[in-house]
């Protein structure tokens, strides 16, 4: 049994928090879908109503789609190409593990910066679409896809630390131990 660590508790409040990002992205999915059915009603009634299409571009897209990155990651859901590991020995796929939670980290990590400097780009000239004879302010949307990306970055930098100890444990045991389990 693996002993409980302070790595354990931090991965713990941020699989909690991961948990509540996907309920704020359902919620946003919940309100785009009555937005959007509202703008639909507005149409056939002939009332204007406008704004909608930017409005879900800007912000509940950004929502729906981003915040749950960092808990697909913390359970290990994301993308992998396990036919090819599962030919390997066991310190092989944990060394590989180790490898693409780094991969995962550094491209995150690249994404975070770009995303950094392109919200601040937006704040700074106040970016805002025009939507018929008005205007729609998308910057904060910006910091949104920022804050998104931030978590997914944390998630990895967890994986890396959490593949890293277990590559480091397993090294540990015996040979006797290391054969039973490949």
């Amino acid at each position: 049994t693996k002993q409980s660590t302070g790595l354990d508790r931090v991965e713990s409040i941020f699989t909690r928090t991961s948990r509540i990002l996907v309920g704020v992205s359902a919620l946003a999915l919940l309100v785009m879908m009555l937005h959007v059915c509202f703008d639909v009603a507005a149409r056939v009634l002939k009332l204007p109503f406008i704004g909608t299409n930017e409005t879900v571009a800007a912000y509940y897209m950004v929502i729906v789609v981003f915040l749950p990155m960092a808990y697909i990651a913390v359970i290990g859901a994301n993308v992998t190409v396990d036919i090819f590991i599962s030919f390997l020995r066991n310190s092989s796929q944990r060394t590989a593990s180790l490898f693409a939670s780094f991969v995962g980290l550094s491209v995150s990590t690249s994404w975070l910066w770009l995303s950094i400097r392109e919200a601040l780009h937006s704040t700074r000239i106040f970016e805002r679409w025009v939507i018929g004879s008005d205007f729609l302010q998308v910057w904060p949307g910006k910091w949104v896809l920022v804050f998104a990306v931030a978590f997914l970055c944390l998630s990895f930098l967890l994986r890396v630390f959490d593949d890293f100890v277990t590559l480091i444990d397993w090294s540990k045991r015996s040979p006797v131990d290391r054969e039973g389990s490949r």
